[in-house]
């Protein structure tokens, strides 16, 4: 058991790299909007900041390279998913979305939730996220509360707040 040394911050997300090398947190400091996102190694040194803040941690990439975070809307009305670049801590790419955001087995796509009642699917191999554009819209009867990808990464599959599984 590690105990990471926090400042007066309030921890309000945590997520550990599926290899156990990364920990990511989040926390709000006083006086802020929104919440500072960190990445430490597994001894608790800090590896990176994450630029424009996230508030919620979502997934991490298999092979820890990406990281997806929602940031709640304290400026505007409406929540934005964020896709990090782990080693730099740069956003790399962002869309108006919420939870749930989850990477496919390979890394290679996401999908995130709308508010409402769809999801986009991106392609994040592309280099110039200013070009990207979504492979996909899903649409459901309400608001989606779990996205899961098939370990193939071939298929996805949804449920909606009303208990509704669609693939």
């Amino acid at each position: 058991v590690r105990k990471f040394e926090q400042t007066r911050s309030k921890v309000v997300s945590v997520l550990g790299s599926h290899d156990g090398s990364m920990v990511a947190t989040s926390a709000m400091r006083q006086g802020k909007m929104s919440a500072e996102g960190t990445l430490r190694d597994s001894s608790g040194t800090r590896l990176v900041t994450l630029a424009g803040g996230v508030d919620q941690f979502e997934a991490f990439s298999r092979d820890g390279a990406r990281i997806l975070g929602v940031r709640t809307g304290a400026f505007v009305d409406y929540d934005i998913v964020g896709l990090w670049d782990t080693r730099t801590g740069v956003l790399v790419h962002s869309d108006r979305a919420t939870s749930p955001a989850v990477f496919s087995p390979n890394g290679r796509r996401f999908v995130a939730a709308r508010a409402g009642d769809s999801a986009k699917v991106w392609e994040v191999d592309k280099q110039d996220s200013a070009k990207w554009k979504p492979l996909a819209e899903l649409s459901t009867d309400a608001r989606l509360v779990s996205i899961k990808f098939a370990p193939s990464g071939n298929r996805i599959a949804t449920v909606d707040s009303l208990g509704k599984v669609v693939l």
